[in-house]
């Protein structure tokens, strides 16, 4: 019955985590998430005292006081985070805040083995609650470490898909699956030993696996649902210990943490699907390897299509408006120019015929006077000749006269 009860405060805790942060404006998520992921980690660290304490072997206290330290680092980072956020008004920086979920995670995990060491001591539903606690923790520590690192450029941003990458995932989800299945049996406490130290390094690869295909700029998205695992073991873990407030705190990270990776999906226009299960890795890397095996002068147009704004070609692709346009107006102006220098040279010829026809009408005027003076004086000539002959047959009448006269 108590365990039940452990089970329904995590579940009614996480419904409140995820209603409660959906209540608040998405300015106020990251204050409020950092808020709960500093409490969480109080809940953490006091647990972690406590079983550090409660420790018999000494290799158990000596894991208690790294996860008491690691518990103490995330509540003061993310502590820290919050103080910049309310005060000076600053963005949380995602890696800070991937890295210091992942010390939660760690700690939680470390609690979680420091509880198994116990062995078949303990009861099936402790047992079973510890291997998951230390599954989650460990994923969230690996994945979170992978995601500030590919946000730092450690770690490249580009996705990285491993050859049978899909394999390896579902074969470590198998193994972490059916380890917890078996912690429910009381096995010898060598089984156990096996059972928890195959998980660690299952959980840590796969952590590791599931976060270096994601691409950098998706990173957000998978920092958001890394928060969720890291509260989820939280509250595992205490159900393990049977701490109430630490479930109950653990819950509302992860119902929070839920229901941002949600919204960061929306803003985004990503699908979670698409990148649990490596959809847009293997398009990223398939569309980059093709540009890579294409010669260089196809490979620009390769680049271009996969980031059309950044050229010139590019936007003649998509907006092929533009070129007609564009076409119509330079055909416009090639006309207009045409027409002025034929204009031009319309006028230059007309400037040079007029001299020349000013010539012409000069020459035939003074042909036409040269032509008429001629006229006039040869009808002067020849009234001229018969008043002459006139006057000479006068006079010889004249003289014809007076001797006739004379006799």
């Amino acid at each position: 019955m108590k365990d039940f009860i452990f089970i329904v405060i995590f579940a009614v805790a996480t419904i409140i985590g995820y209603f409660m942060v959906k209540a608040v404006p998405s300015l106020r998520h990251a204050p409020l998430l950092s808020g709960l992921n500093a409490l969480s980690g109080v809940a953490l660290f006091f647990a972690a005292i406590r079983t550090t304490i409660e420790a018999v072997p000494t290799g158990s206290k000596v894991l208690g006081v790294c996860a008491v330290f690691l518990a103490a680092v995330g509540v003061m980072g993310n502590g820290g985070i919050l103080y910049r956020i309310l005060k000076n008004k600053i963005p949380a920086v995602p890696e800070r805040v991937a890295l210091y979920n992942g010390f939660g995670g760690a700690a939680a995990a470390i609690v979680a083995l420091i509880t198994m060491i116990g062995g078949s001591g303990l009861g099936a539903f402790v047992r079973v609650t510890a291997m998951l606690a230390l599954i989650v923790g460990m994923l969230a520590l690996t994945g979170n470490l992978a995601a500030a690192g590919k946000l730092r450029n450690v770690i490249t941003q580009q996705p990285v898909v491993l050859k049978g990458h899909k394999a390896i995932f579902g074969l470590l989800l198998l193994f972490m699956l059916a380890a917890t299945a078996f912690a429910a049996f009381p096995l010898p406490r060598l089984w156990f030993a096996a059972l928890y130290l195959g998980c660690y390094a299952a959980a840590a690869v796969f952590g590791l696996v599931f976060a270096i295909r994601v691409d950098g700029a998706d990173m957000p998205i998978t920092i958001s649902l890394l928060n969720a695992f890291s509260g989820a073991a939280g509250a595992i873990i205490g159900m393990a210990l049977g701490n109430p407030f630490l479930v109950a705190v653990g819950g509302l990270v992860s119902g929070s943490g839920l229901l941002l990776t949600q919204s960061v999906c929306r803003t985004m226009n990503r699908s979670l699907t698409d990148i649990l299960f490596v959809k847009i890795a293997v398009e990223a890397i398939s569309a980059l390897r093709i540009v890579e095996a294409e010669p260089p002068e196809t490979t620009i147009e390769a680049e271009i299509v996969v980031e059309p704004e950044i050229t010139e070609e590019a936007d003649v692709v998509i907006e092929p408006e533009i070129i007609e346009e564009a076409e119509i107006i330079i055909e416009a102006e090639v006309a207009e120019e045409a027409e002025v220098i034929a204009e031009a040279e319309t006028a230059e010829e007309g400037q040079e015929e007029a001299p020349q026809a000013t010539v012409e009408n000069t020459e035939a005027e003074d042909t036409e006077t040269e032509e008429t003076q001629a006229e006039g004086t040869q009808t002067e000539s020849a009234e001229a000749e018969p008043a002459e002959e006139k006057d000479a047959a006068e006079t010889a009448a004249d003289e014809g006269i007076g001797p006739n006269r004379a006799k």
